[in-house]
């Protein structure tokens, strides 16, 4: 009976020890910290799916406000006819290339970035920045 209750006290011994590194592991990559009702602060590893979900939401994030400060600098560089006209060009190639033409349509928030930029890149044309919109029935 004593070499049975060793054997199991020691696959219990090492069942707790996987846990505690497992535990520690986790811990190592973040933690939170918790204050329980009783005033007693407790440390839970961070969860990991929210922990790559925030990688997801920044990157995307970083990505948009990338492409509209490309918009913008490129629309305040090349003044707003020039612009149209390198879409156009670009939207009569492949599938691809219409693709990008249609996402690099200047839109309300680039045109007013590029409105601020325009005389930081180019003095005296910031009267330049209006470009007809997609579609050509509205405008100027």
């Amino acid at each position: 009976m004593s070499d049975t209750s060793t054997t199991d006290s020691m696959r219990e011994f090492h069942a707790r020890l996987r846990r505690l590194d497992r535990s520690h592991a986790r811990a190592g990559q973040g933690h939170v910290l918790r204050v329980r009702r009783d005033g007693l602060i407790v440390a839970r590893p961070r969860s990991r799916r929210l922990f790559r979900a925030a990688w997801l939401w920044r990157g995307g994030l970083g990505v948009g406000l990338g492409l509209f400060l490309f918009k913008a600098a490129a629309l305040a560089h090349l003044g707003g006819g020039d612009y149209a006209a390198r879409l156009a060009r670009l939207a009569g190639d492949d599938p691809a290339a219409r693709l990008a033409a249609v996402i690099l349509q200047p839109d309300p928030l680039s045109r007013w970035l590029a409105a601020r930029l325009a005389p930081v890149l180019r003095p005296g044309a910031a009267a330049d920045m209006k470009t007809p919109r997609a579609g050509g029935a509205h405008g100027a």
